[in-house]
């Protein structure tokens, strides 16, 4: 069962407690008057154009939990003044109302209902407070039911930039005394002596006339074997350590980390913004306790399109593993690409000029809805023309059903196994776009075991030296023959190689049933008839030759000398008699293969 079916079934009975199930808006920024969200999947994503409100409605969502309030994120200026707004079309009895949210959430076998609305007071424009519930909301409760008490981790990533960045990009430049210059290098070559002492000898910077009781820095903290397994599992990279700091060294408070691979160190400064966000982001959802809120606004940013696939399993991981309700805003296809409809949320603007929330609906329609196609083309490789009459045979039984299935295109490469093992090799070179849209199918005779889910290894145990050895189990192929020599290229990226080869093999490489494509048609009945209709002497002596060949390959070749026809007009012949019978063959190359493809 993956992990998508186990999140499910999880959910489904009931064993994701403390749990926002819905959140309603009567009134809340541009959001349609009324809008509802309900959360029917542990990971929910919300998808829309730049400034449809998907962060709206995740500041919203951060102000649900005890010791959070919408305030925080939406407050009133005098050039955008937040008012009461008109309600009256859609609530009756209710004229005018300020900024409203109800959610509700599950608890042990109670559901509560919670109203929470920003209340007018002179001296204090950002107050929220619980009201009564209303009726004419929707709410069912008479009660005034307490807020839920939830741990909230919030990471707007478009704002996560390193202490580094901040200064460099947006500080002022300095002219201390101390300093030989104004430039802001060298500001930054002085201040990092003192970050570096932070991360050498643990140095708190205390700041002046604070009575020692406030520090420009926190003290480091030595990510852990398991927050270093995730960040290089998302980021391909292999880092044999990492600290992280946060700190004012730099003006403002942000946080450096240094980072350490077998042959170099080097911190934020020369590391990229994904590194920075990734690694952040992991360090947090690890640390975050059983049970929280996880609401994350655009993770994808500086991610290329592979980590954020991987940056996708790494929360679905965790949410199973912690019980996480995890809401993301995104625009990345890559990202959503996968998730059931339960999970996804699609914000457009109305008629009116707000902005709706559709529900349940499907990546595709979602990335449509927005803007964006997807190439829905899918391609399969396999390893003879058999293979591939087979397989169109299924496709063509089921297309009616199930159109997805008419943009599957089938090619064979006359090499075998082998050939199509170093094909693997240079799809995943030509990048996410191709790989992600390209499978293998190979003869049952080449399965020797599945390949392995290596994130689960012990850290020690992921070398070039295992890589190569599961690889050669898995294919019969030696690393040799499937990658191209380089000796020029560092034992790092060899590793990397290794590793996205077995998650394409994990996920694209999928295997006929039974050993040899010739034996998922062989019929006997059908091989008689063959014969007959030939004028064949002696059927029953062929047929028991025939019967007593172990090999397929070989009935088909007896079979066509008797009958005097060719290998493949008797295939042609025998698939189409099994294509119209109730063979499991059919059902396994359906569900195992093509199902899992589309």
């Amino acid at each position: 069962m993956g992990i998508l079916e186990k999140l499910n079934q999880k959910f489904l009975h009931g064993q994701f407690d403390n749990f926002i199930t819905e959140i309603n808006l009567p009134y809340f920024k541009n959001i349609k008057i009324g809008t509802q969200i309900n959360f029917t999947f542990p990971l929910t994503v919300l998808i829309g154009q730049n400034g449809c409100g998907k962060s709206s409605c995740l500041q919203a969502i951060k102000g649900c939990p005890e010791g959070n309030a919408p305030s925080e994120n939406w407050f009133s200026t005098p050039i955008d003044e937040i008012t009461q707004k008109d309600v009256s079309s859609k609530y009756s009895r209710i004229s005018a109302v300020w900024p409203t949210i109800w959610y509700k959430y599950k608890k042990g076998h109670d559901i509560y209902e919670v109203l929470y609305q920003a209340v007018y007071r002179k001296n204090d424009p950002d107050y929220w407070e619980k009201r009564e519930p209303v009726q004419s909301y929707g709410m069912t409760t008479k009660n005034r039911d307490p807020r839920i008490d939830k741990n909230v981790v919030y990471i707007d990533f478009r704002g996560e930039l390193s202490a580094f960045d901040k200064y460099f990009y947006f500080g002022e430049r300095h002219t201390k005394s101390n300093i030989r210059s104004n430039k802001k290098q060298d500001y930054l070559r002085y201040q990092g002596q003192k970050l570096k002492k932070v991360f050498n000898t643990g140095k708190r910077y205390v700041i002046p006339n604070s009575n020692g009781t406030k520090f420009y820095n926190e003290l480091p903290i030595d990510l852990t074997e398991e927050e270093l397994k995730y960040i290089n599992q998302i980021l391909g990279k292999n880092y044999i350590e990492a600290k992280l700091v946060y700190h004012h060294l730099f003006e403002s408070y942000g946080a450096s980390i240094l980072f350490k691979t077998s042959n170099l160190n080097y911190s934020e400064a020369f590391a990229g913004s994904g590194e920075m966000s990734a690694s952040i982001l992991v360090h947090k959802v690890l640390n975050a306790p059983k049970e929280s809120l996880i609401l994350l606004d655009e993770p994808e940013v500086s991610l290329h399109p592979l980590a954020q696939e991987k940056l996708r399993i790494f929360l679905l991981e965790q949410s199973l593993q912690k019980d996480l309700q995890i809401v993301v805003s995104t625009h990345s296809p890559s990202f959503v690409n996968g998730l059931p409809k339960e999970a996804i949320k699609v914000f457009r603007e109305d008629c009116e000029g707000g902005f709706e929330v559709l529900q349940n609906v499907s990546c595709e329609s979602a990335f449509k809805i927005v803007g964006f196609r997807f190439s829905t083309s899918k391609n399969i490789l396999v390893e003879d023309i058999l293979a591939k009459n087979i397989l169109q045979a299924v496709i063509n039984k089921h297309k009616q059903d199930i159109p997805a299935l008419e943009n599957i295109n089938i090619n064979f490469n006359p090499g075998g196994a082998e050939e199509l093992f170093k094909d693997a090799e240079r799809i995943i070179r030509c990048g996410t776009d191709v790989s992600a849209n390209t499978y293998i199918v190979i003869d049952g005779d080449k399965f020797k075991e599945n390949f392995a889910d290596y994130t689960q290894w012990v850290h020690s145990d992921i070398t070039l030296s295992k890589l190569n050895e599961h690889i050669k189990k898995v294919t019969g192929i030696d690393d040799t023959k499937i990658f191209p020599a380089n000796s020029n290229q560092s034992e790092e990226v060899s590793i990397q190689q290794r590793k996205d080869f077995i998650d394409y093999g994990r996920e694209n490489i999928k295997y006929l049933p039974l050993k040899q494509p010739e034996e998922i048609i062989w019929n006997d009945n059908v091989c008689k008839q063959c014969l007959e209709y030939a004028g064949v002497n002696n059927i029953d002596s062929i047929m028991s030759s025939i019967s007593a060949e172990q090999d397929f390959k070989n009935k088909f070749k007896i079979l066509s000398d008797e009958a005097e026809l060719t290998i493949r007009e008797l295939e042609n012949n025998f698939i189409k008699r099994w294509i119209n019978t109730e063979a499991e063959t059919i059902s396994q190359i359906k569900v195992n293969i093509l199902d899992k493809i589309i």
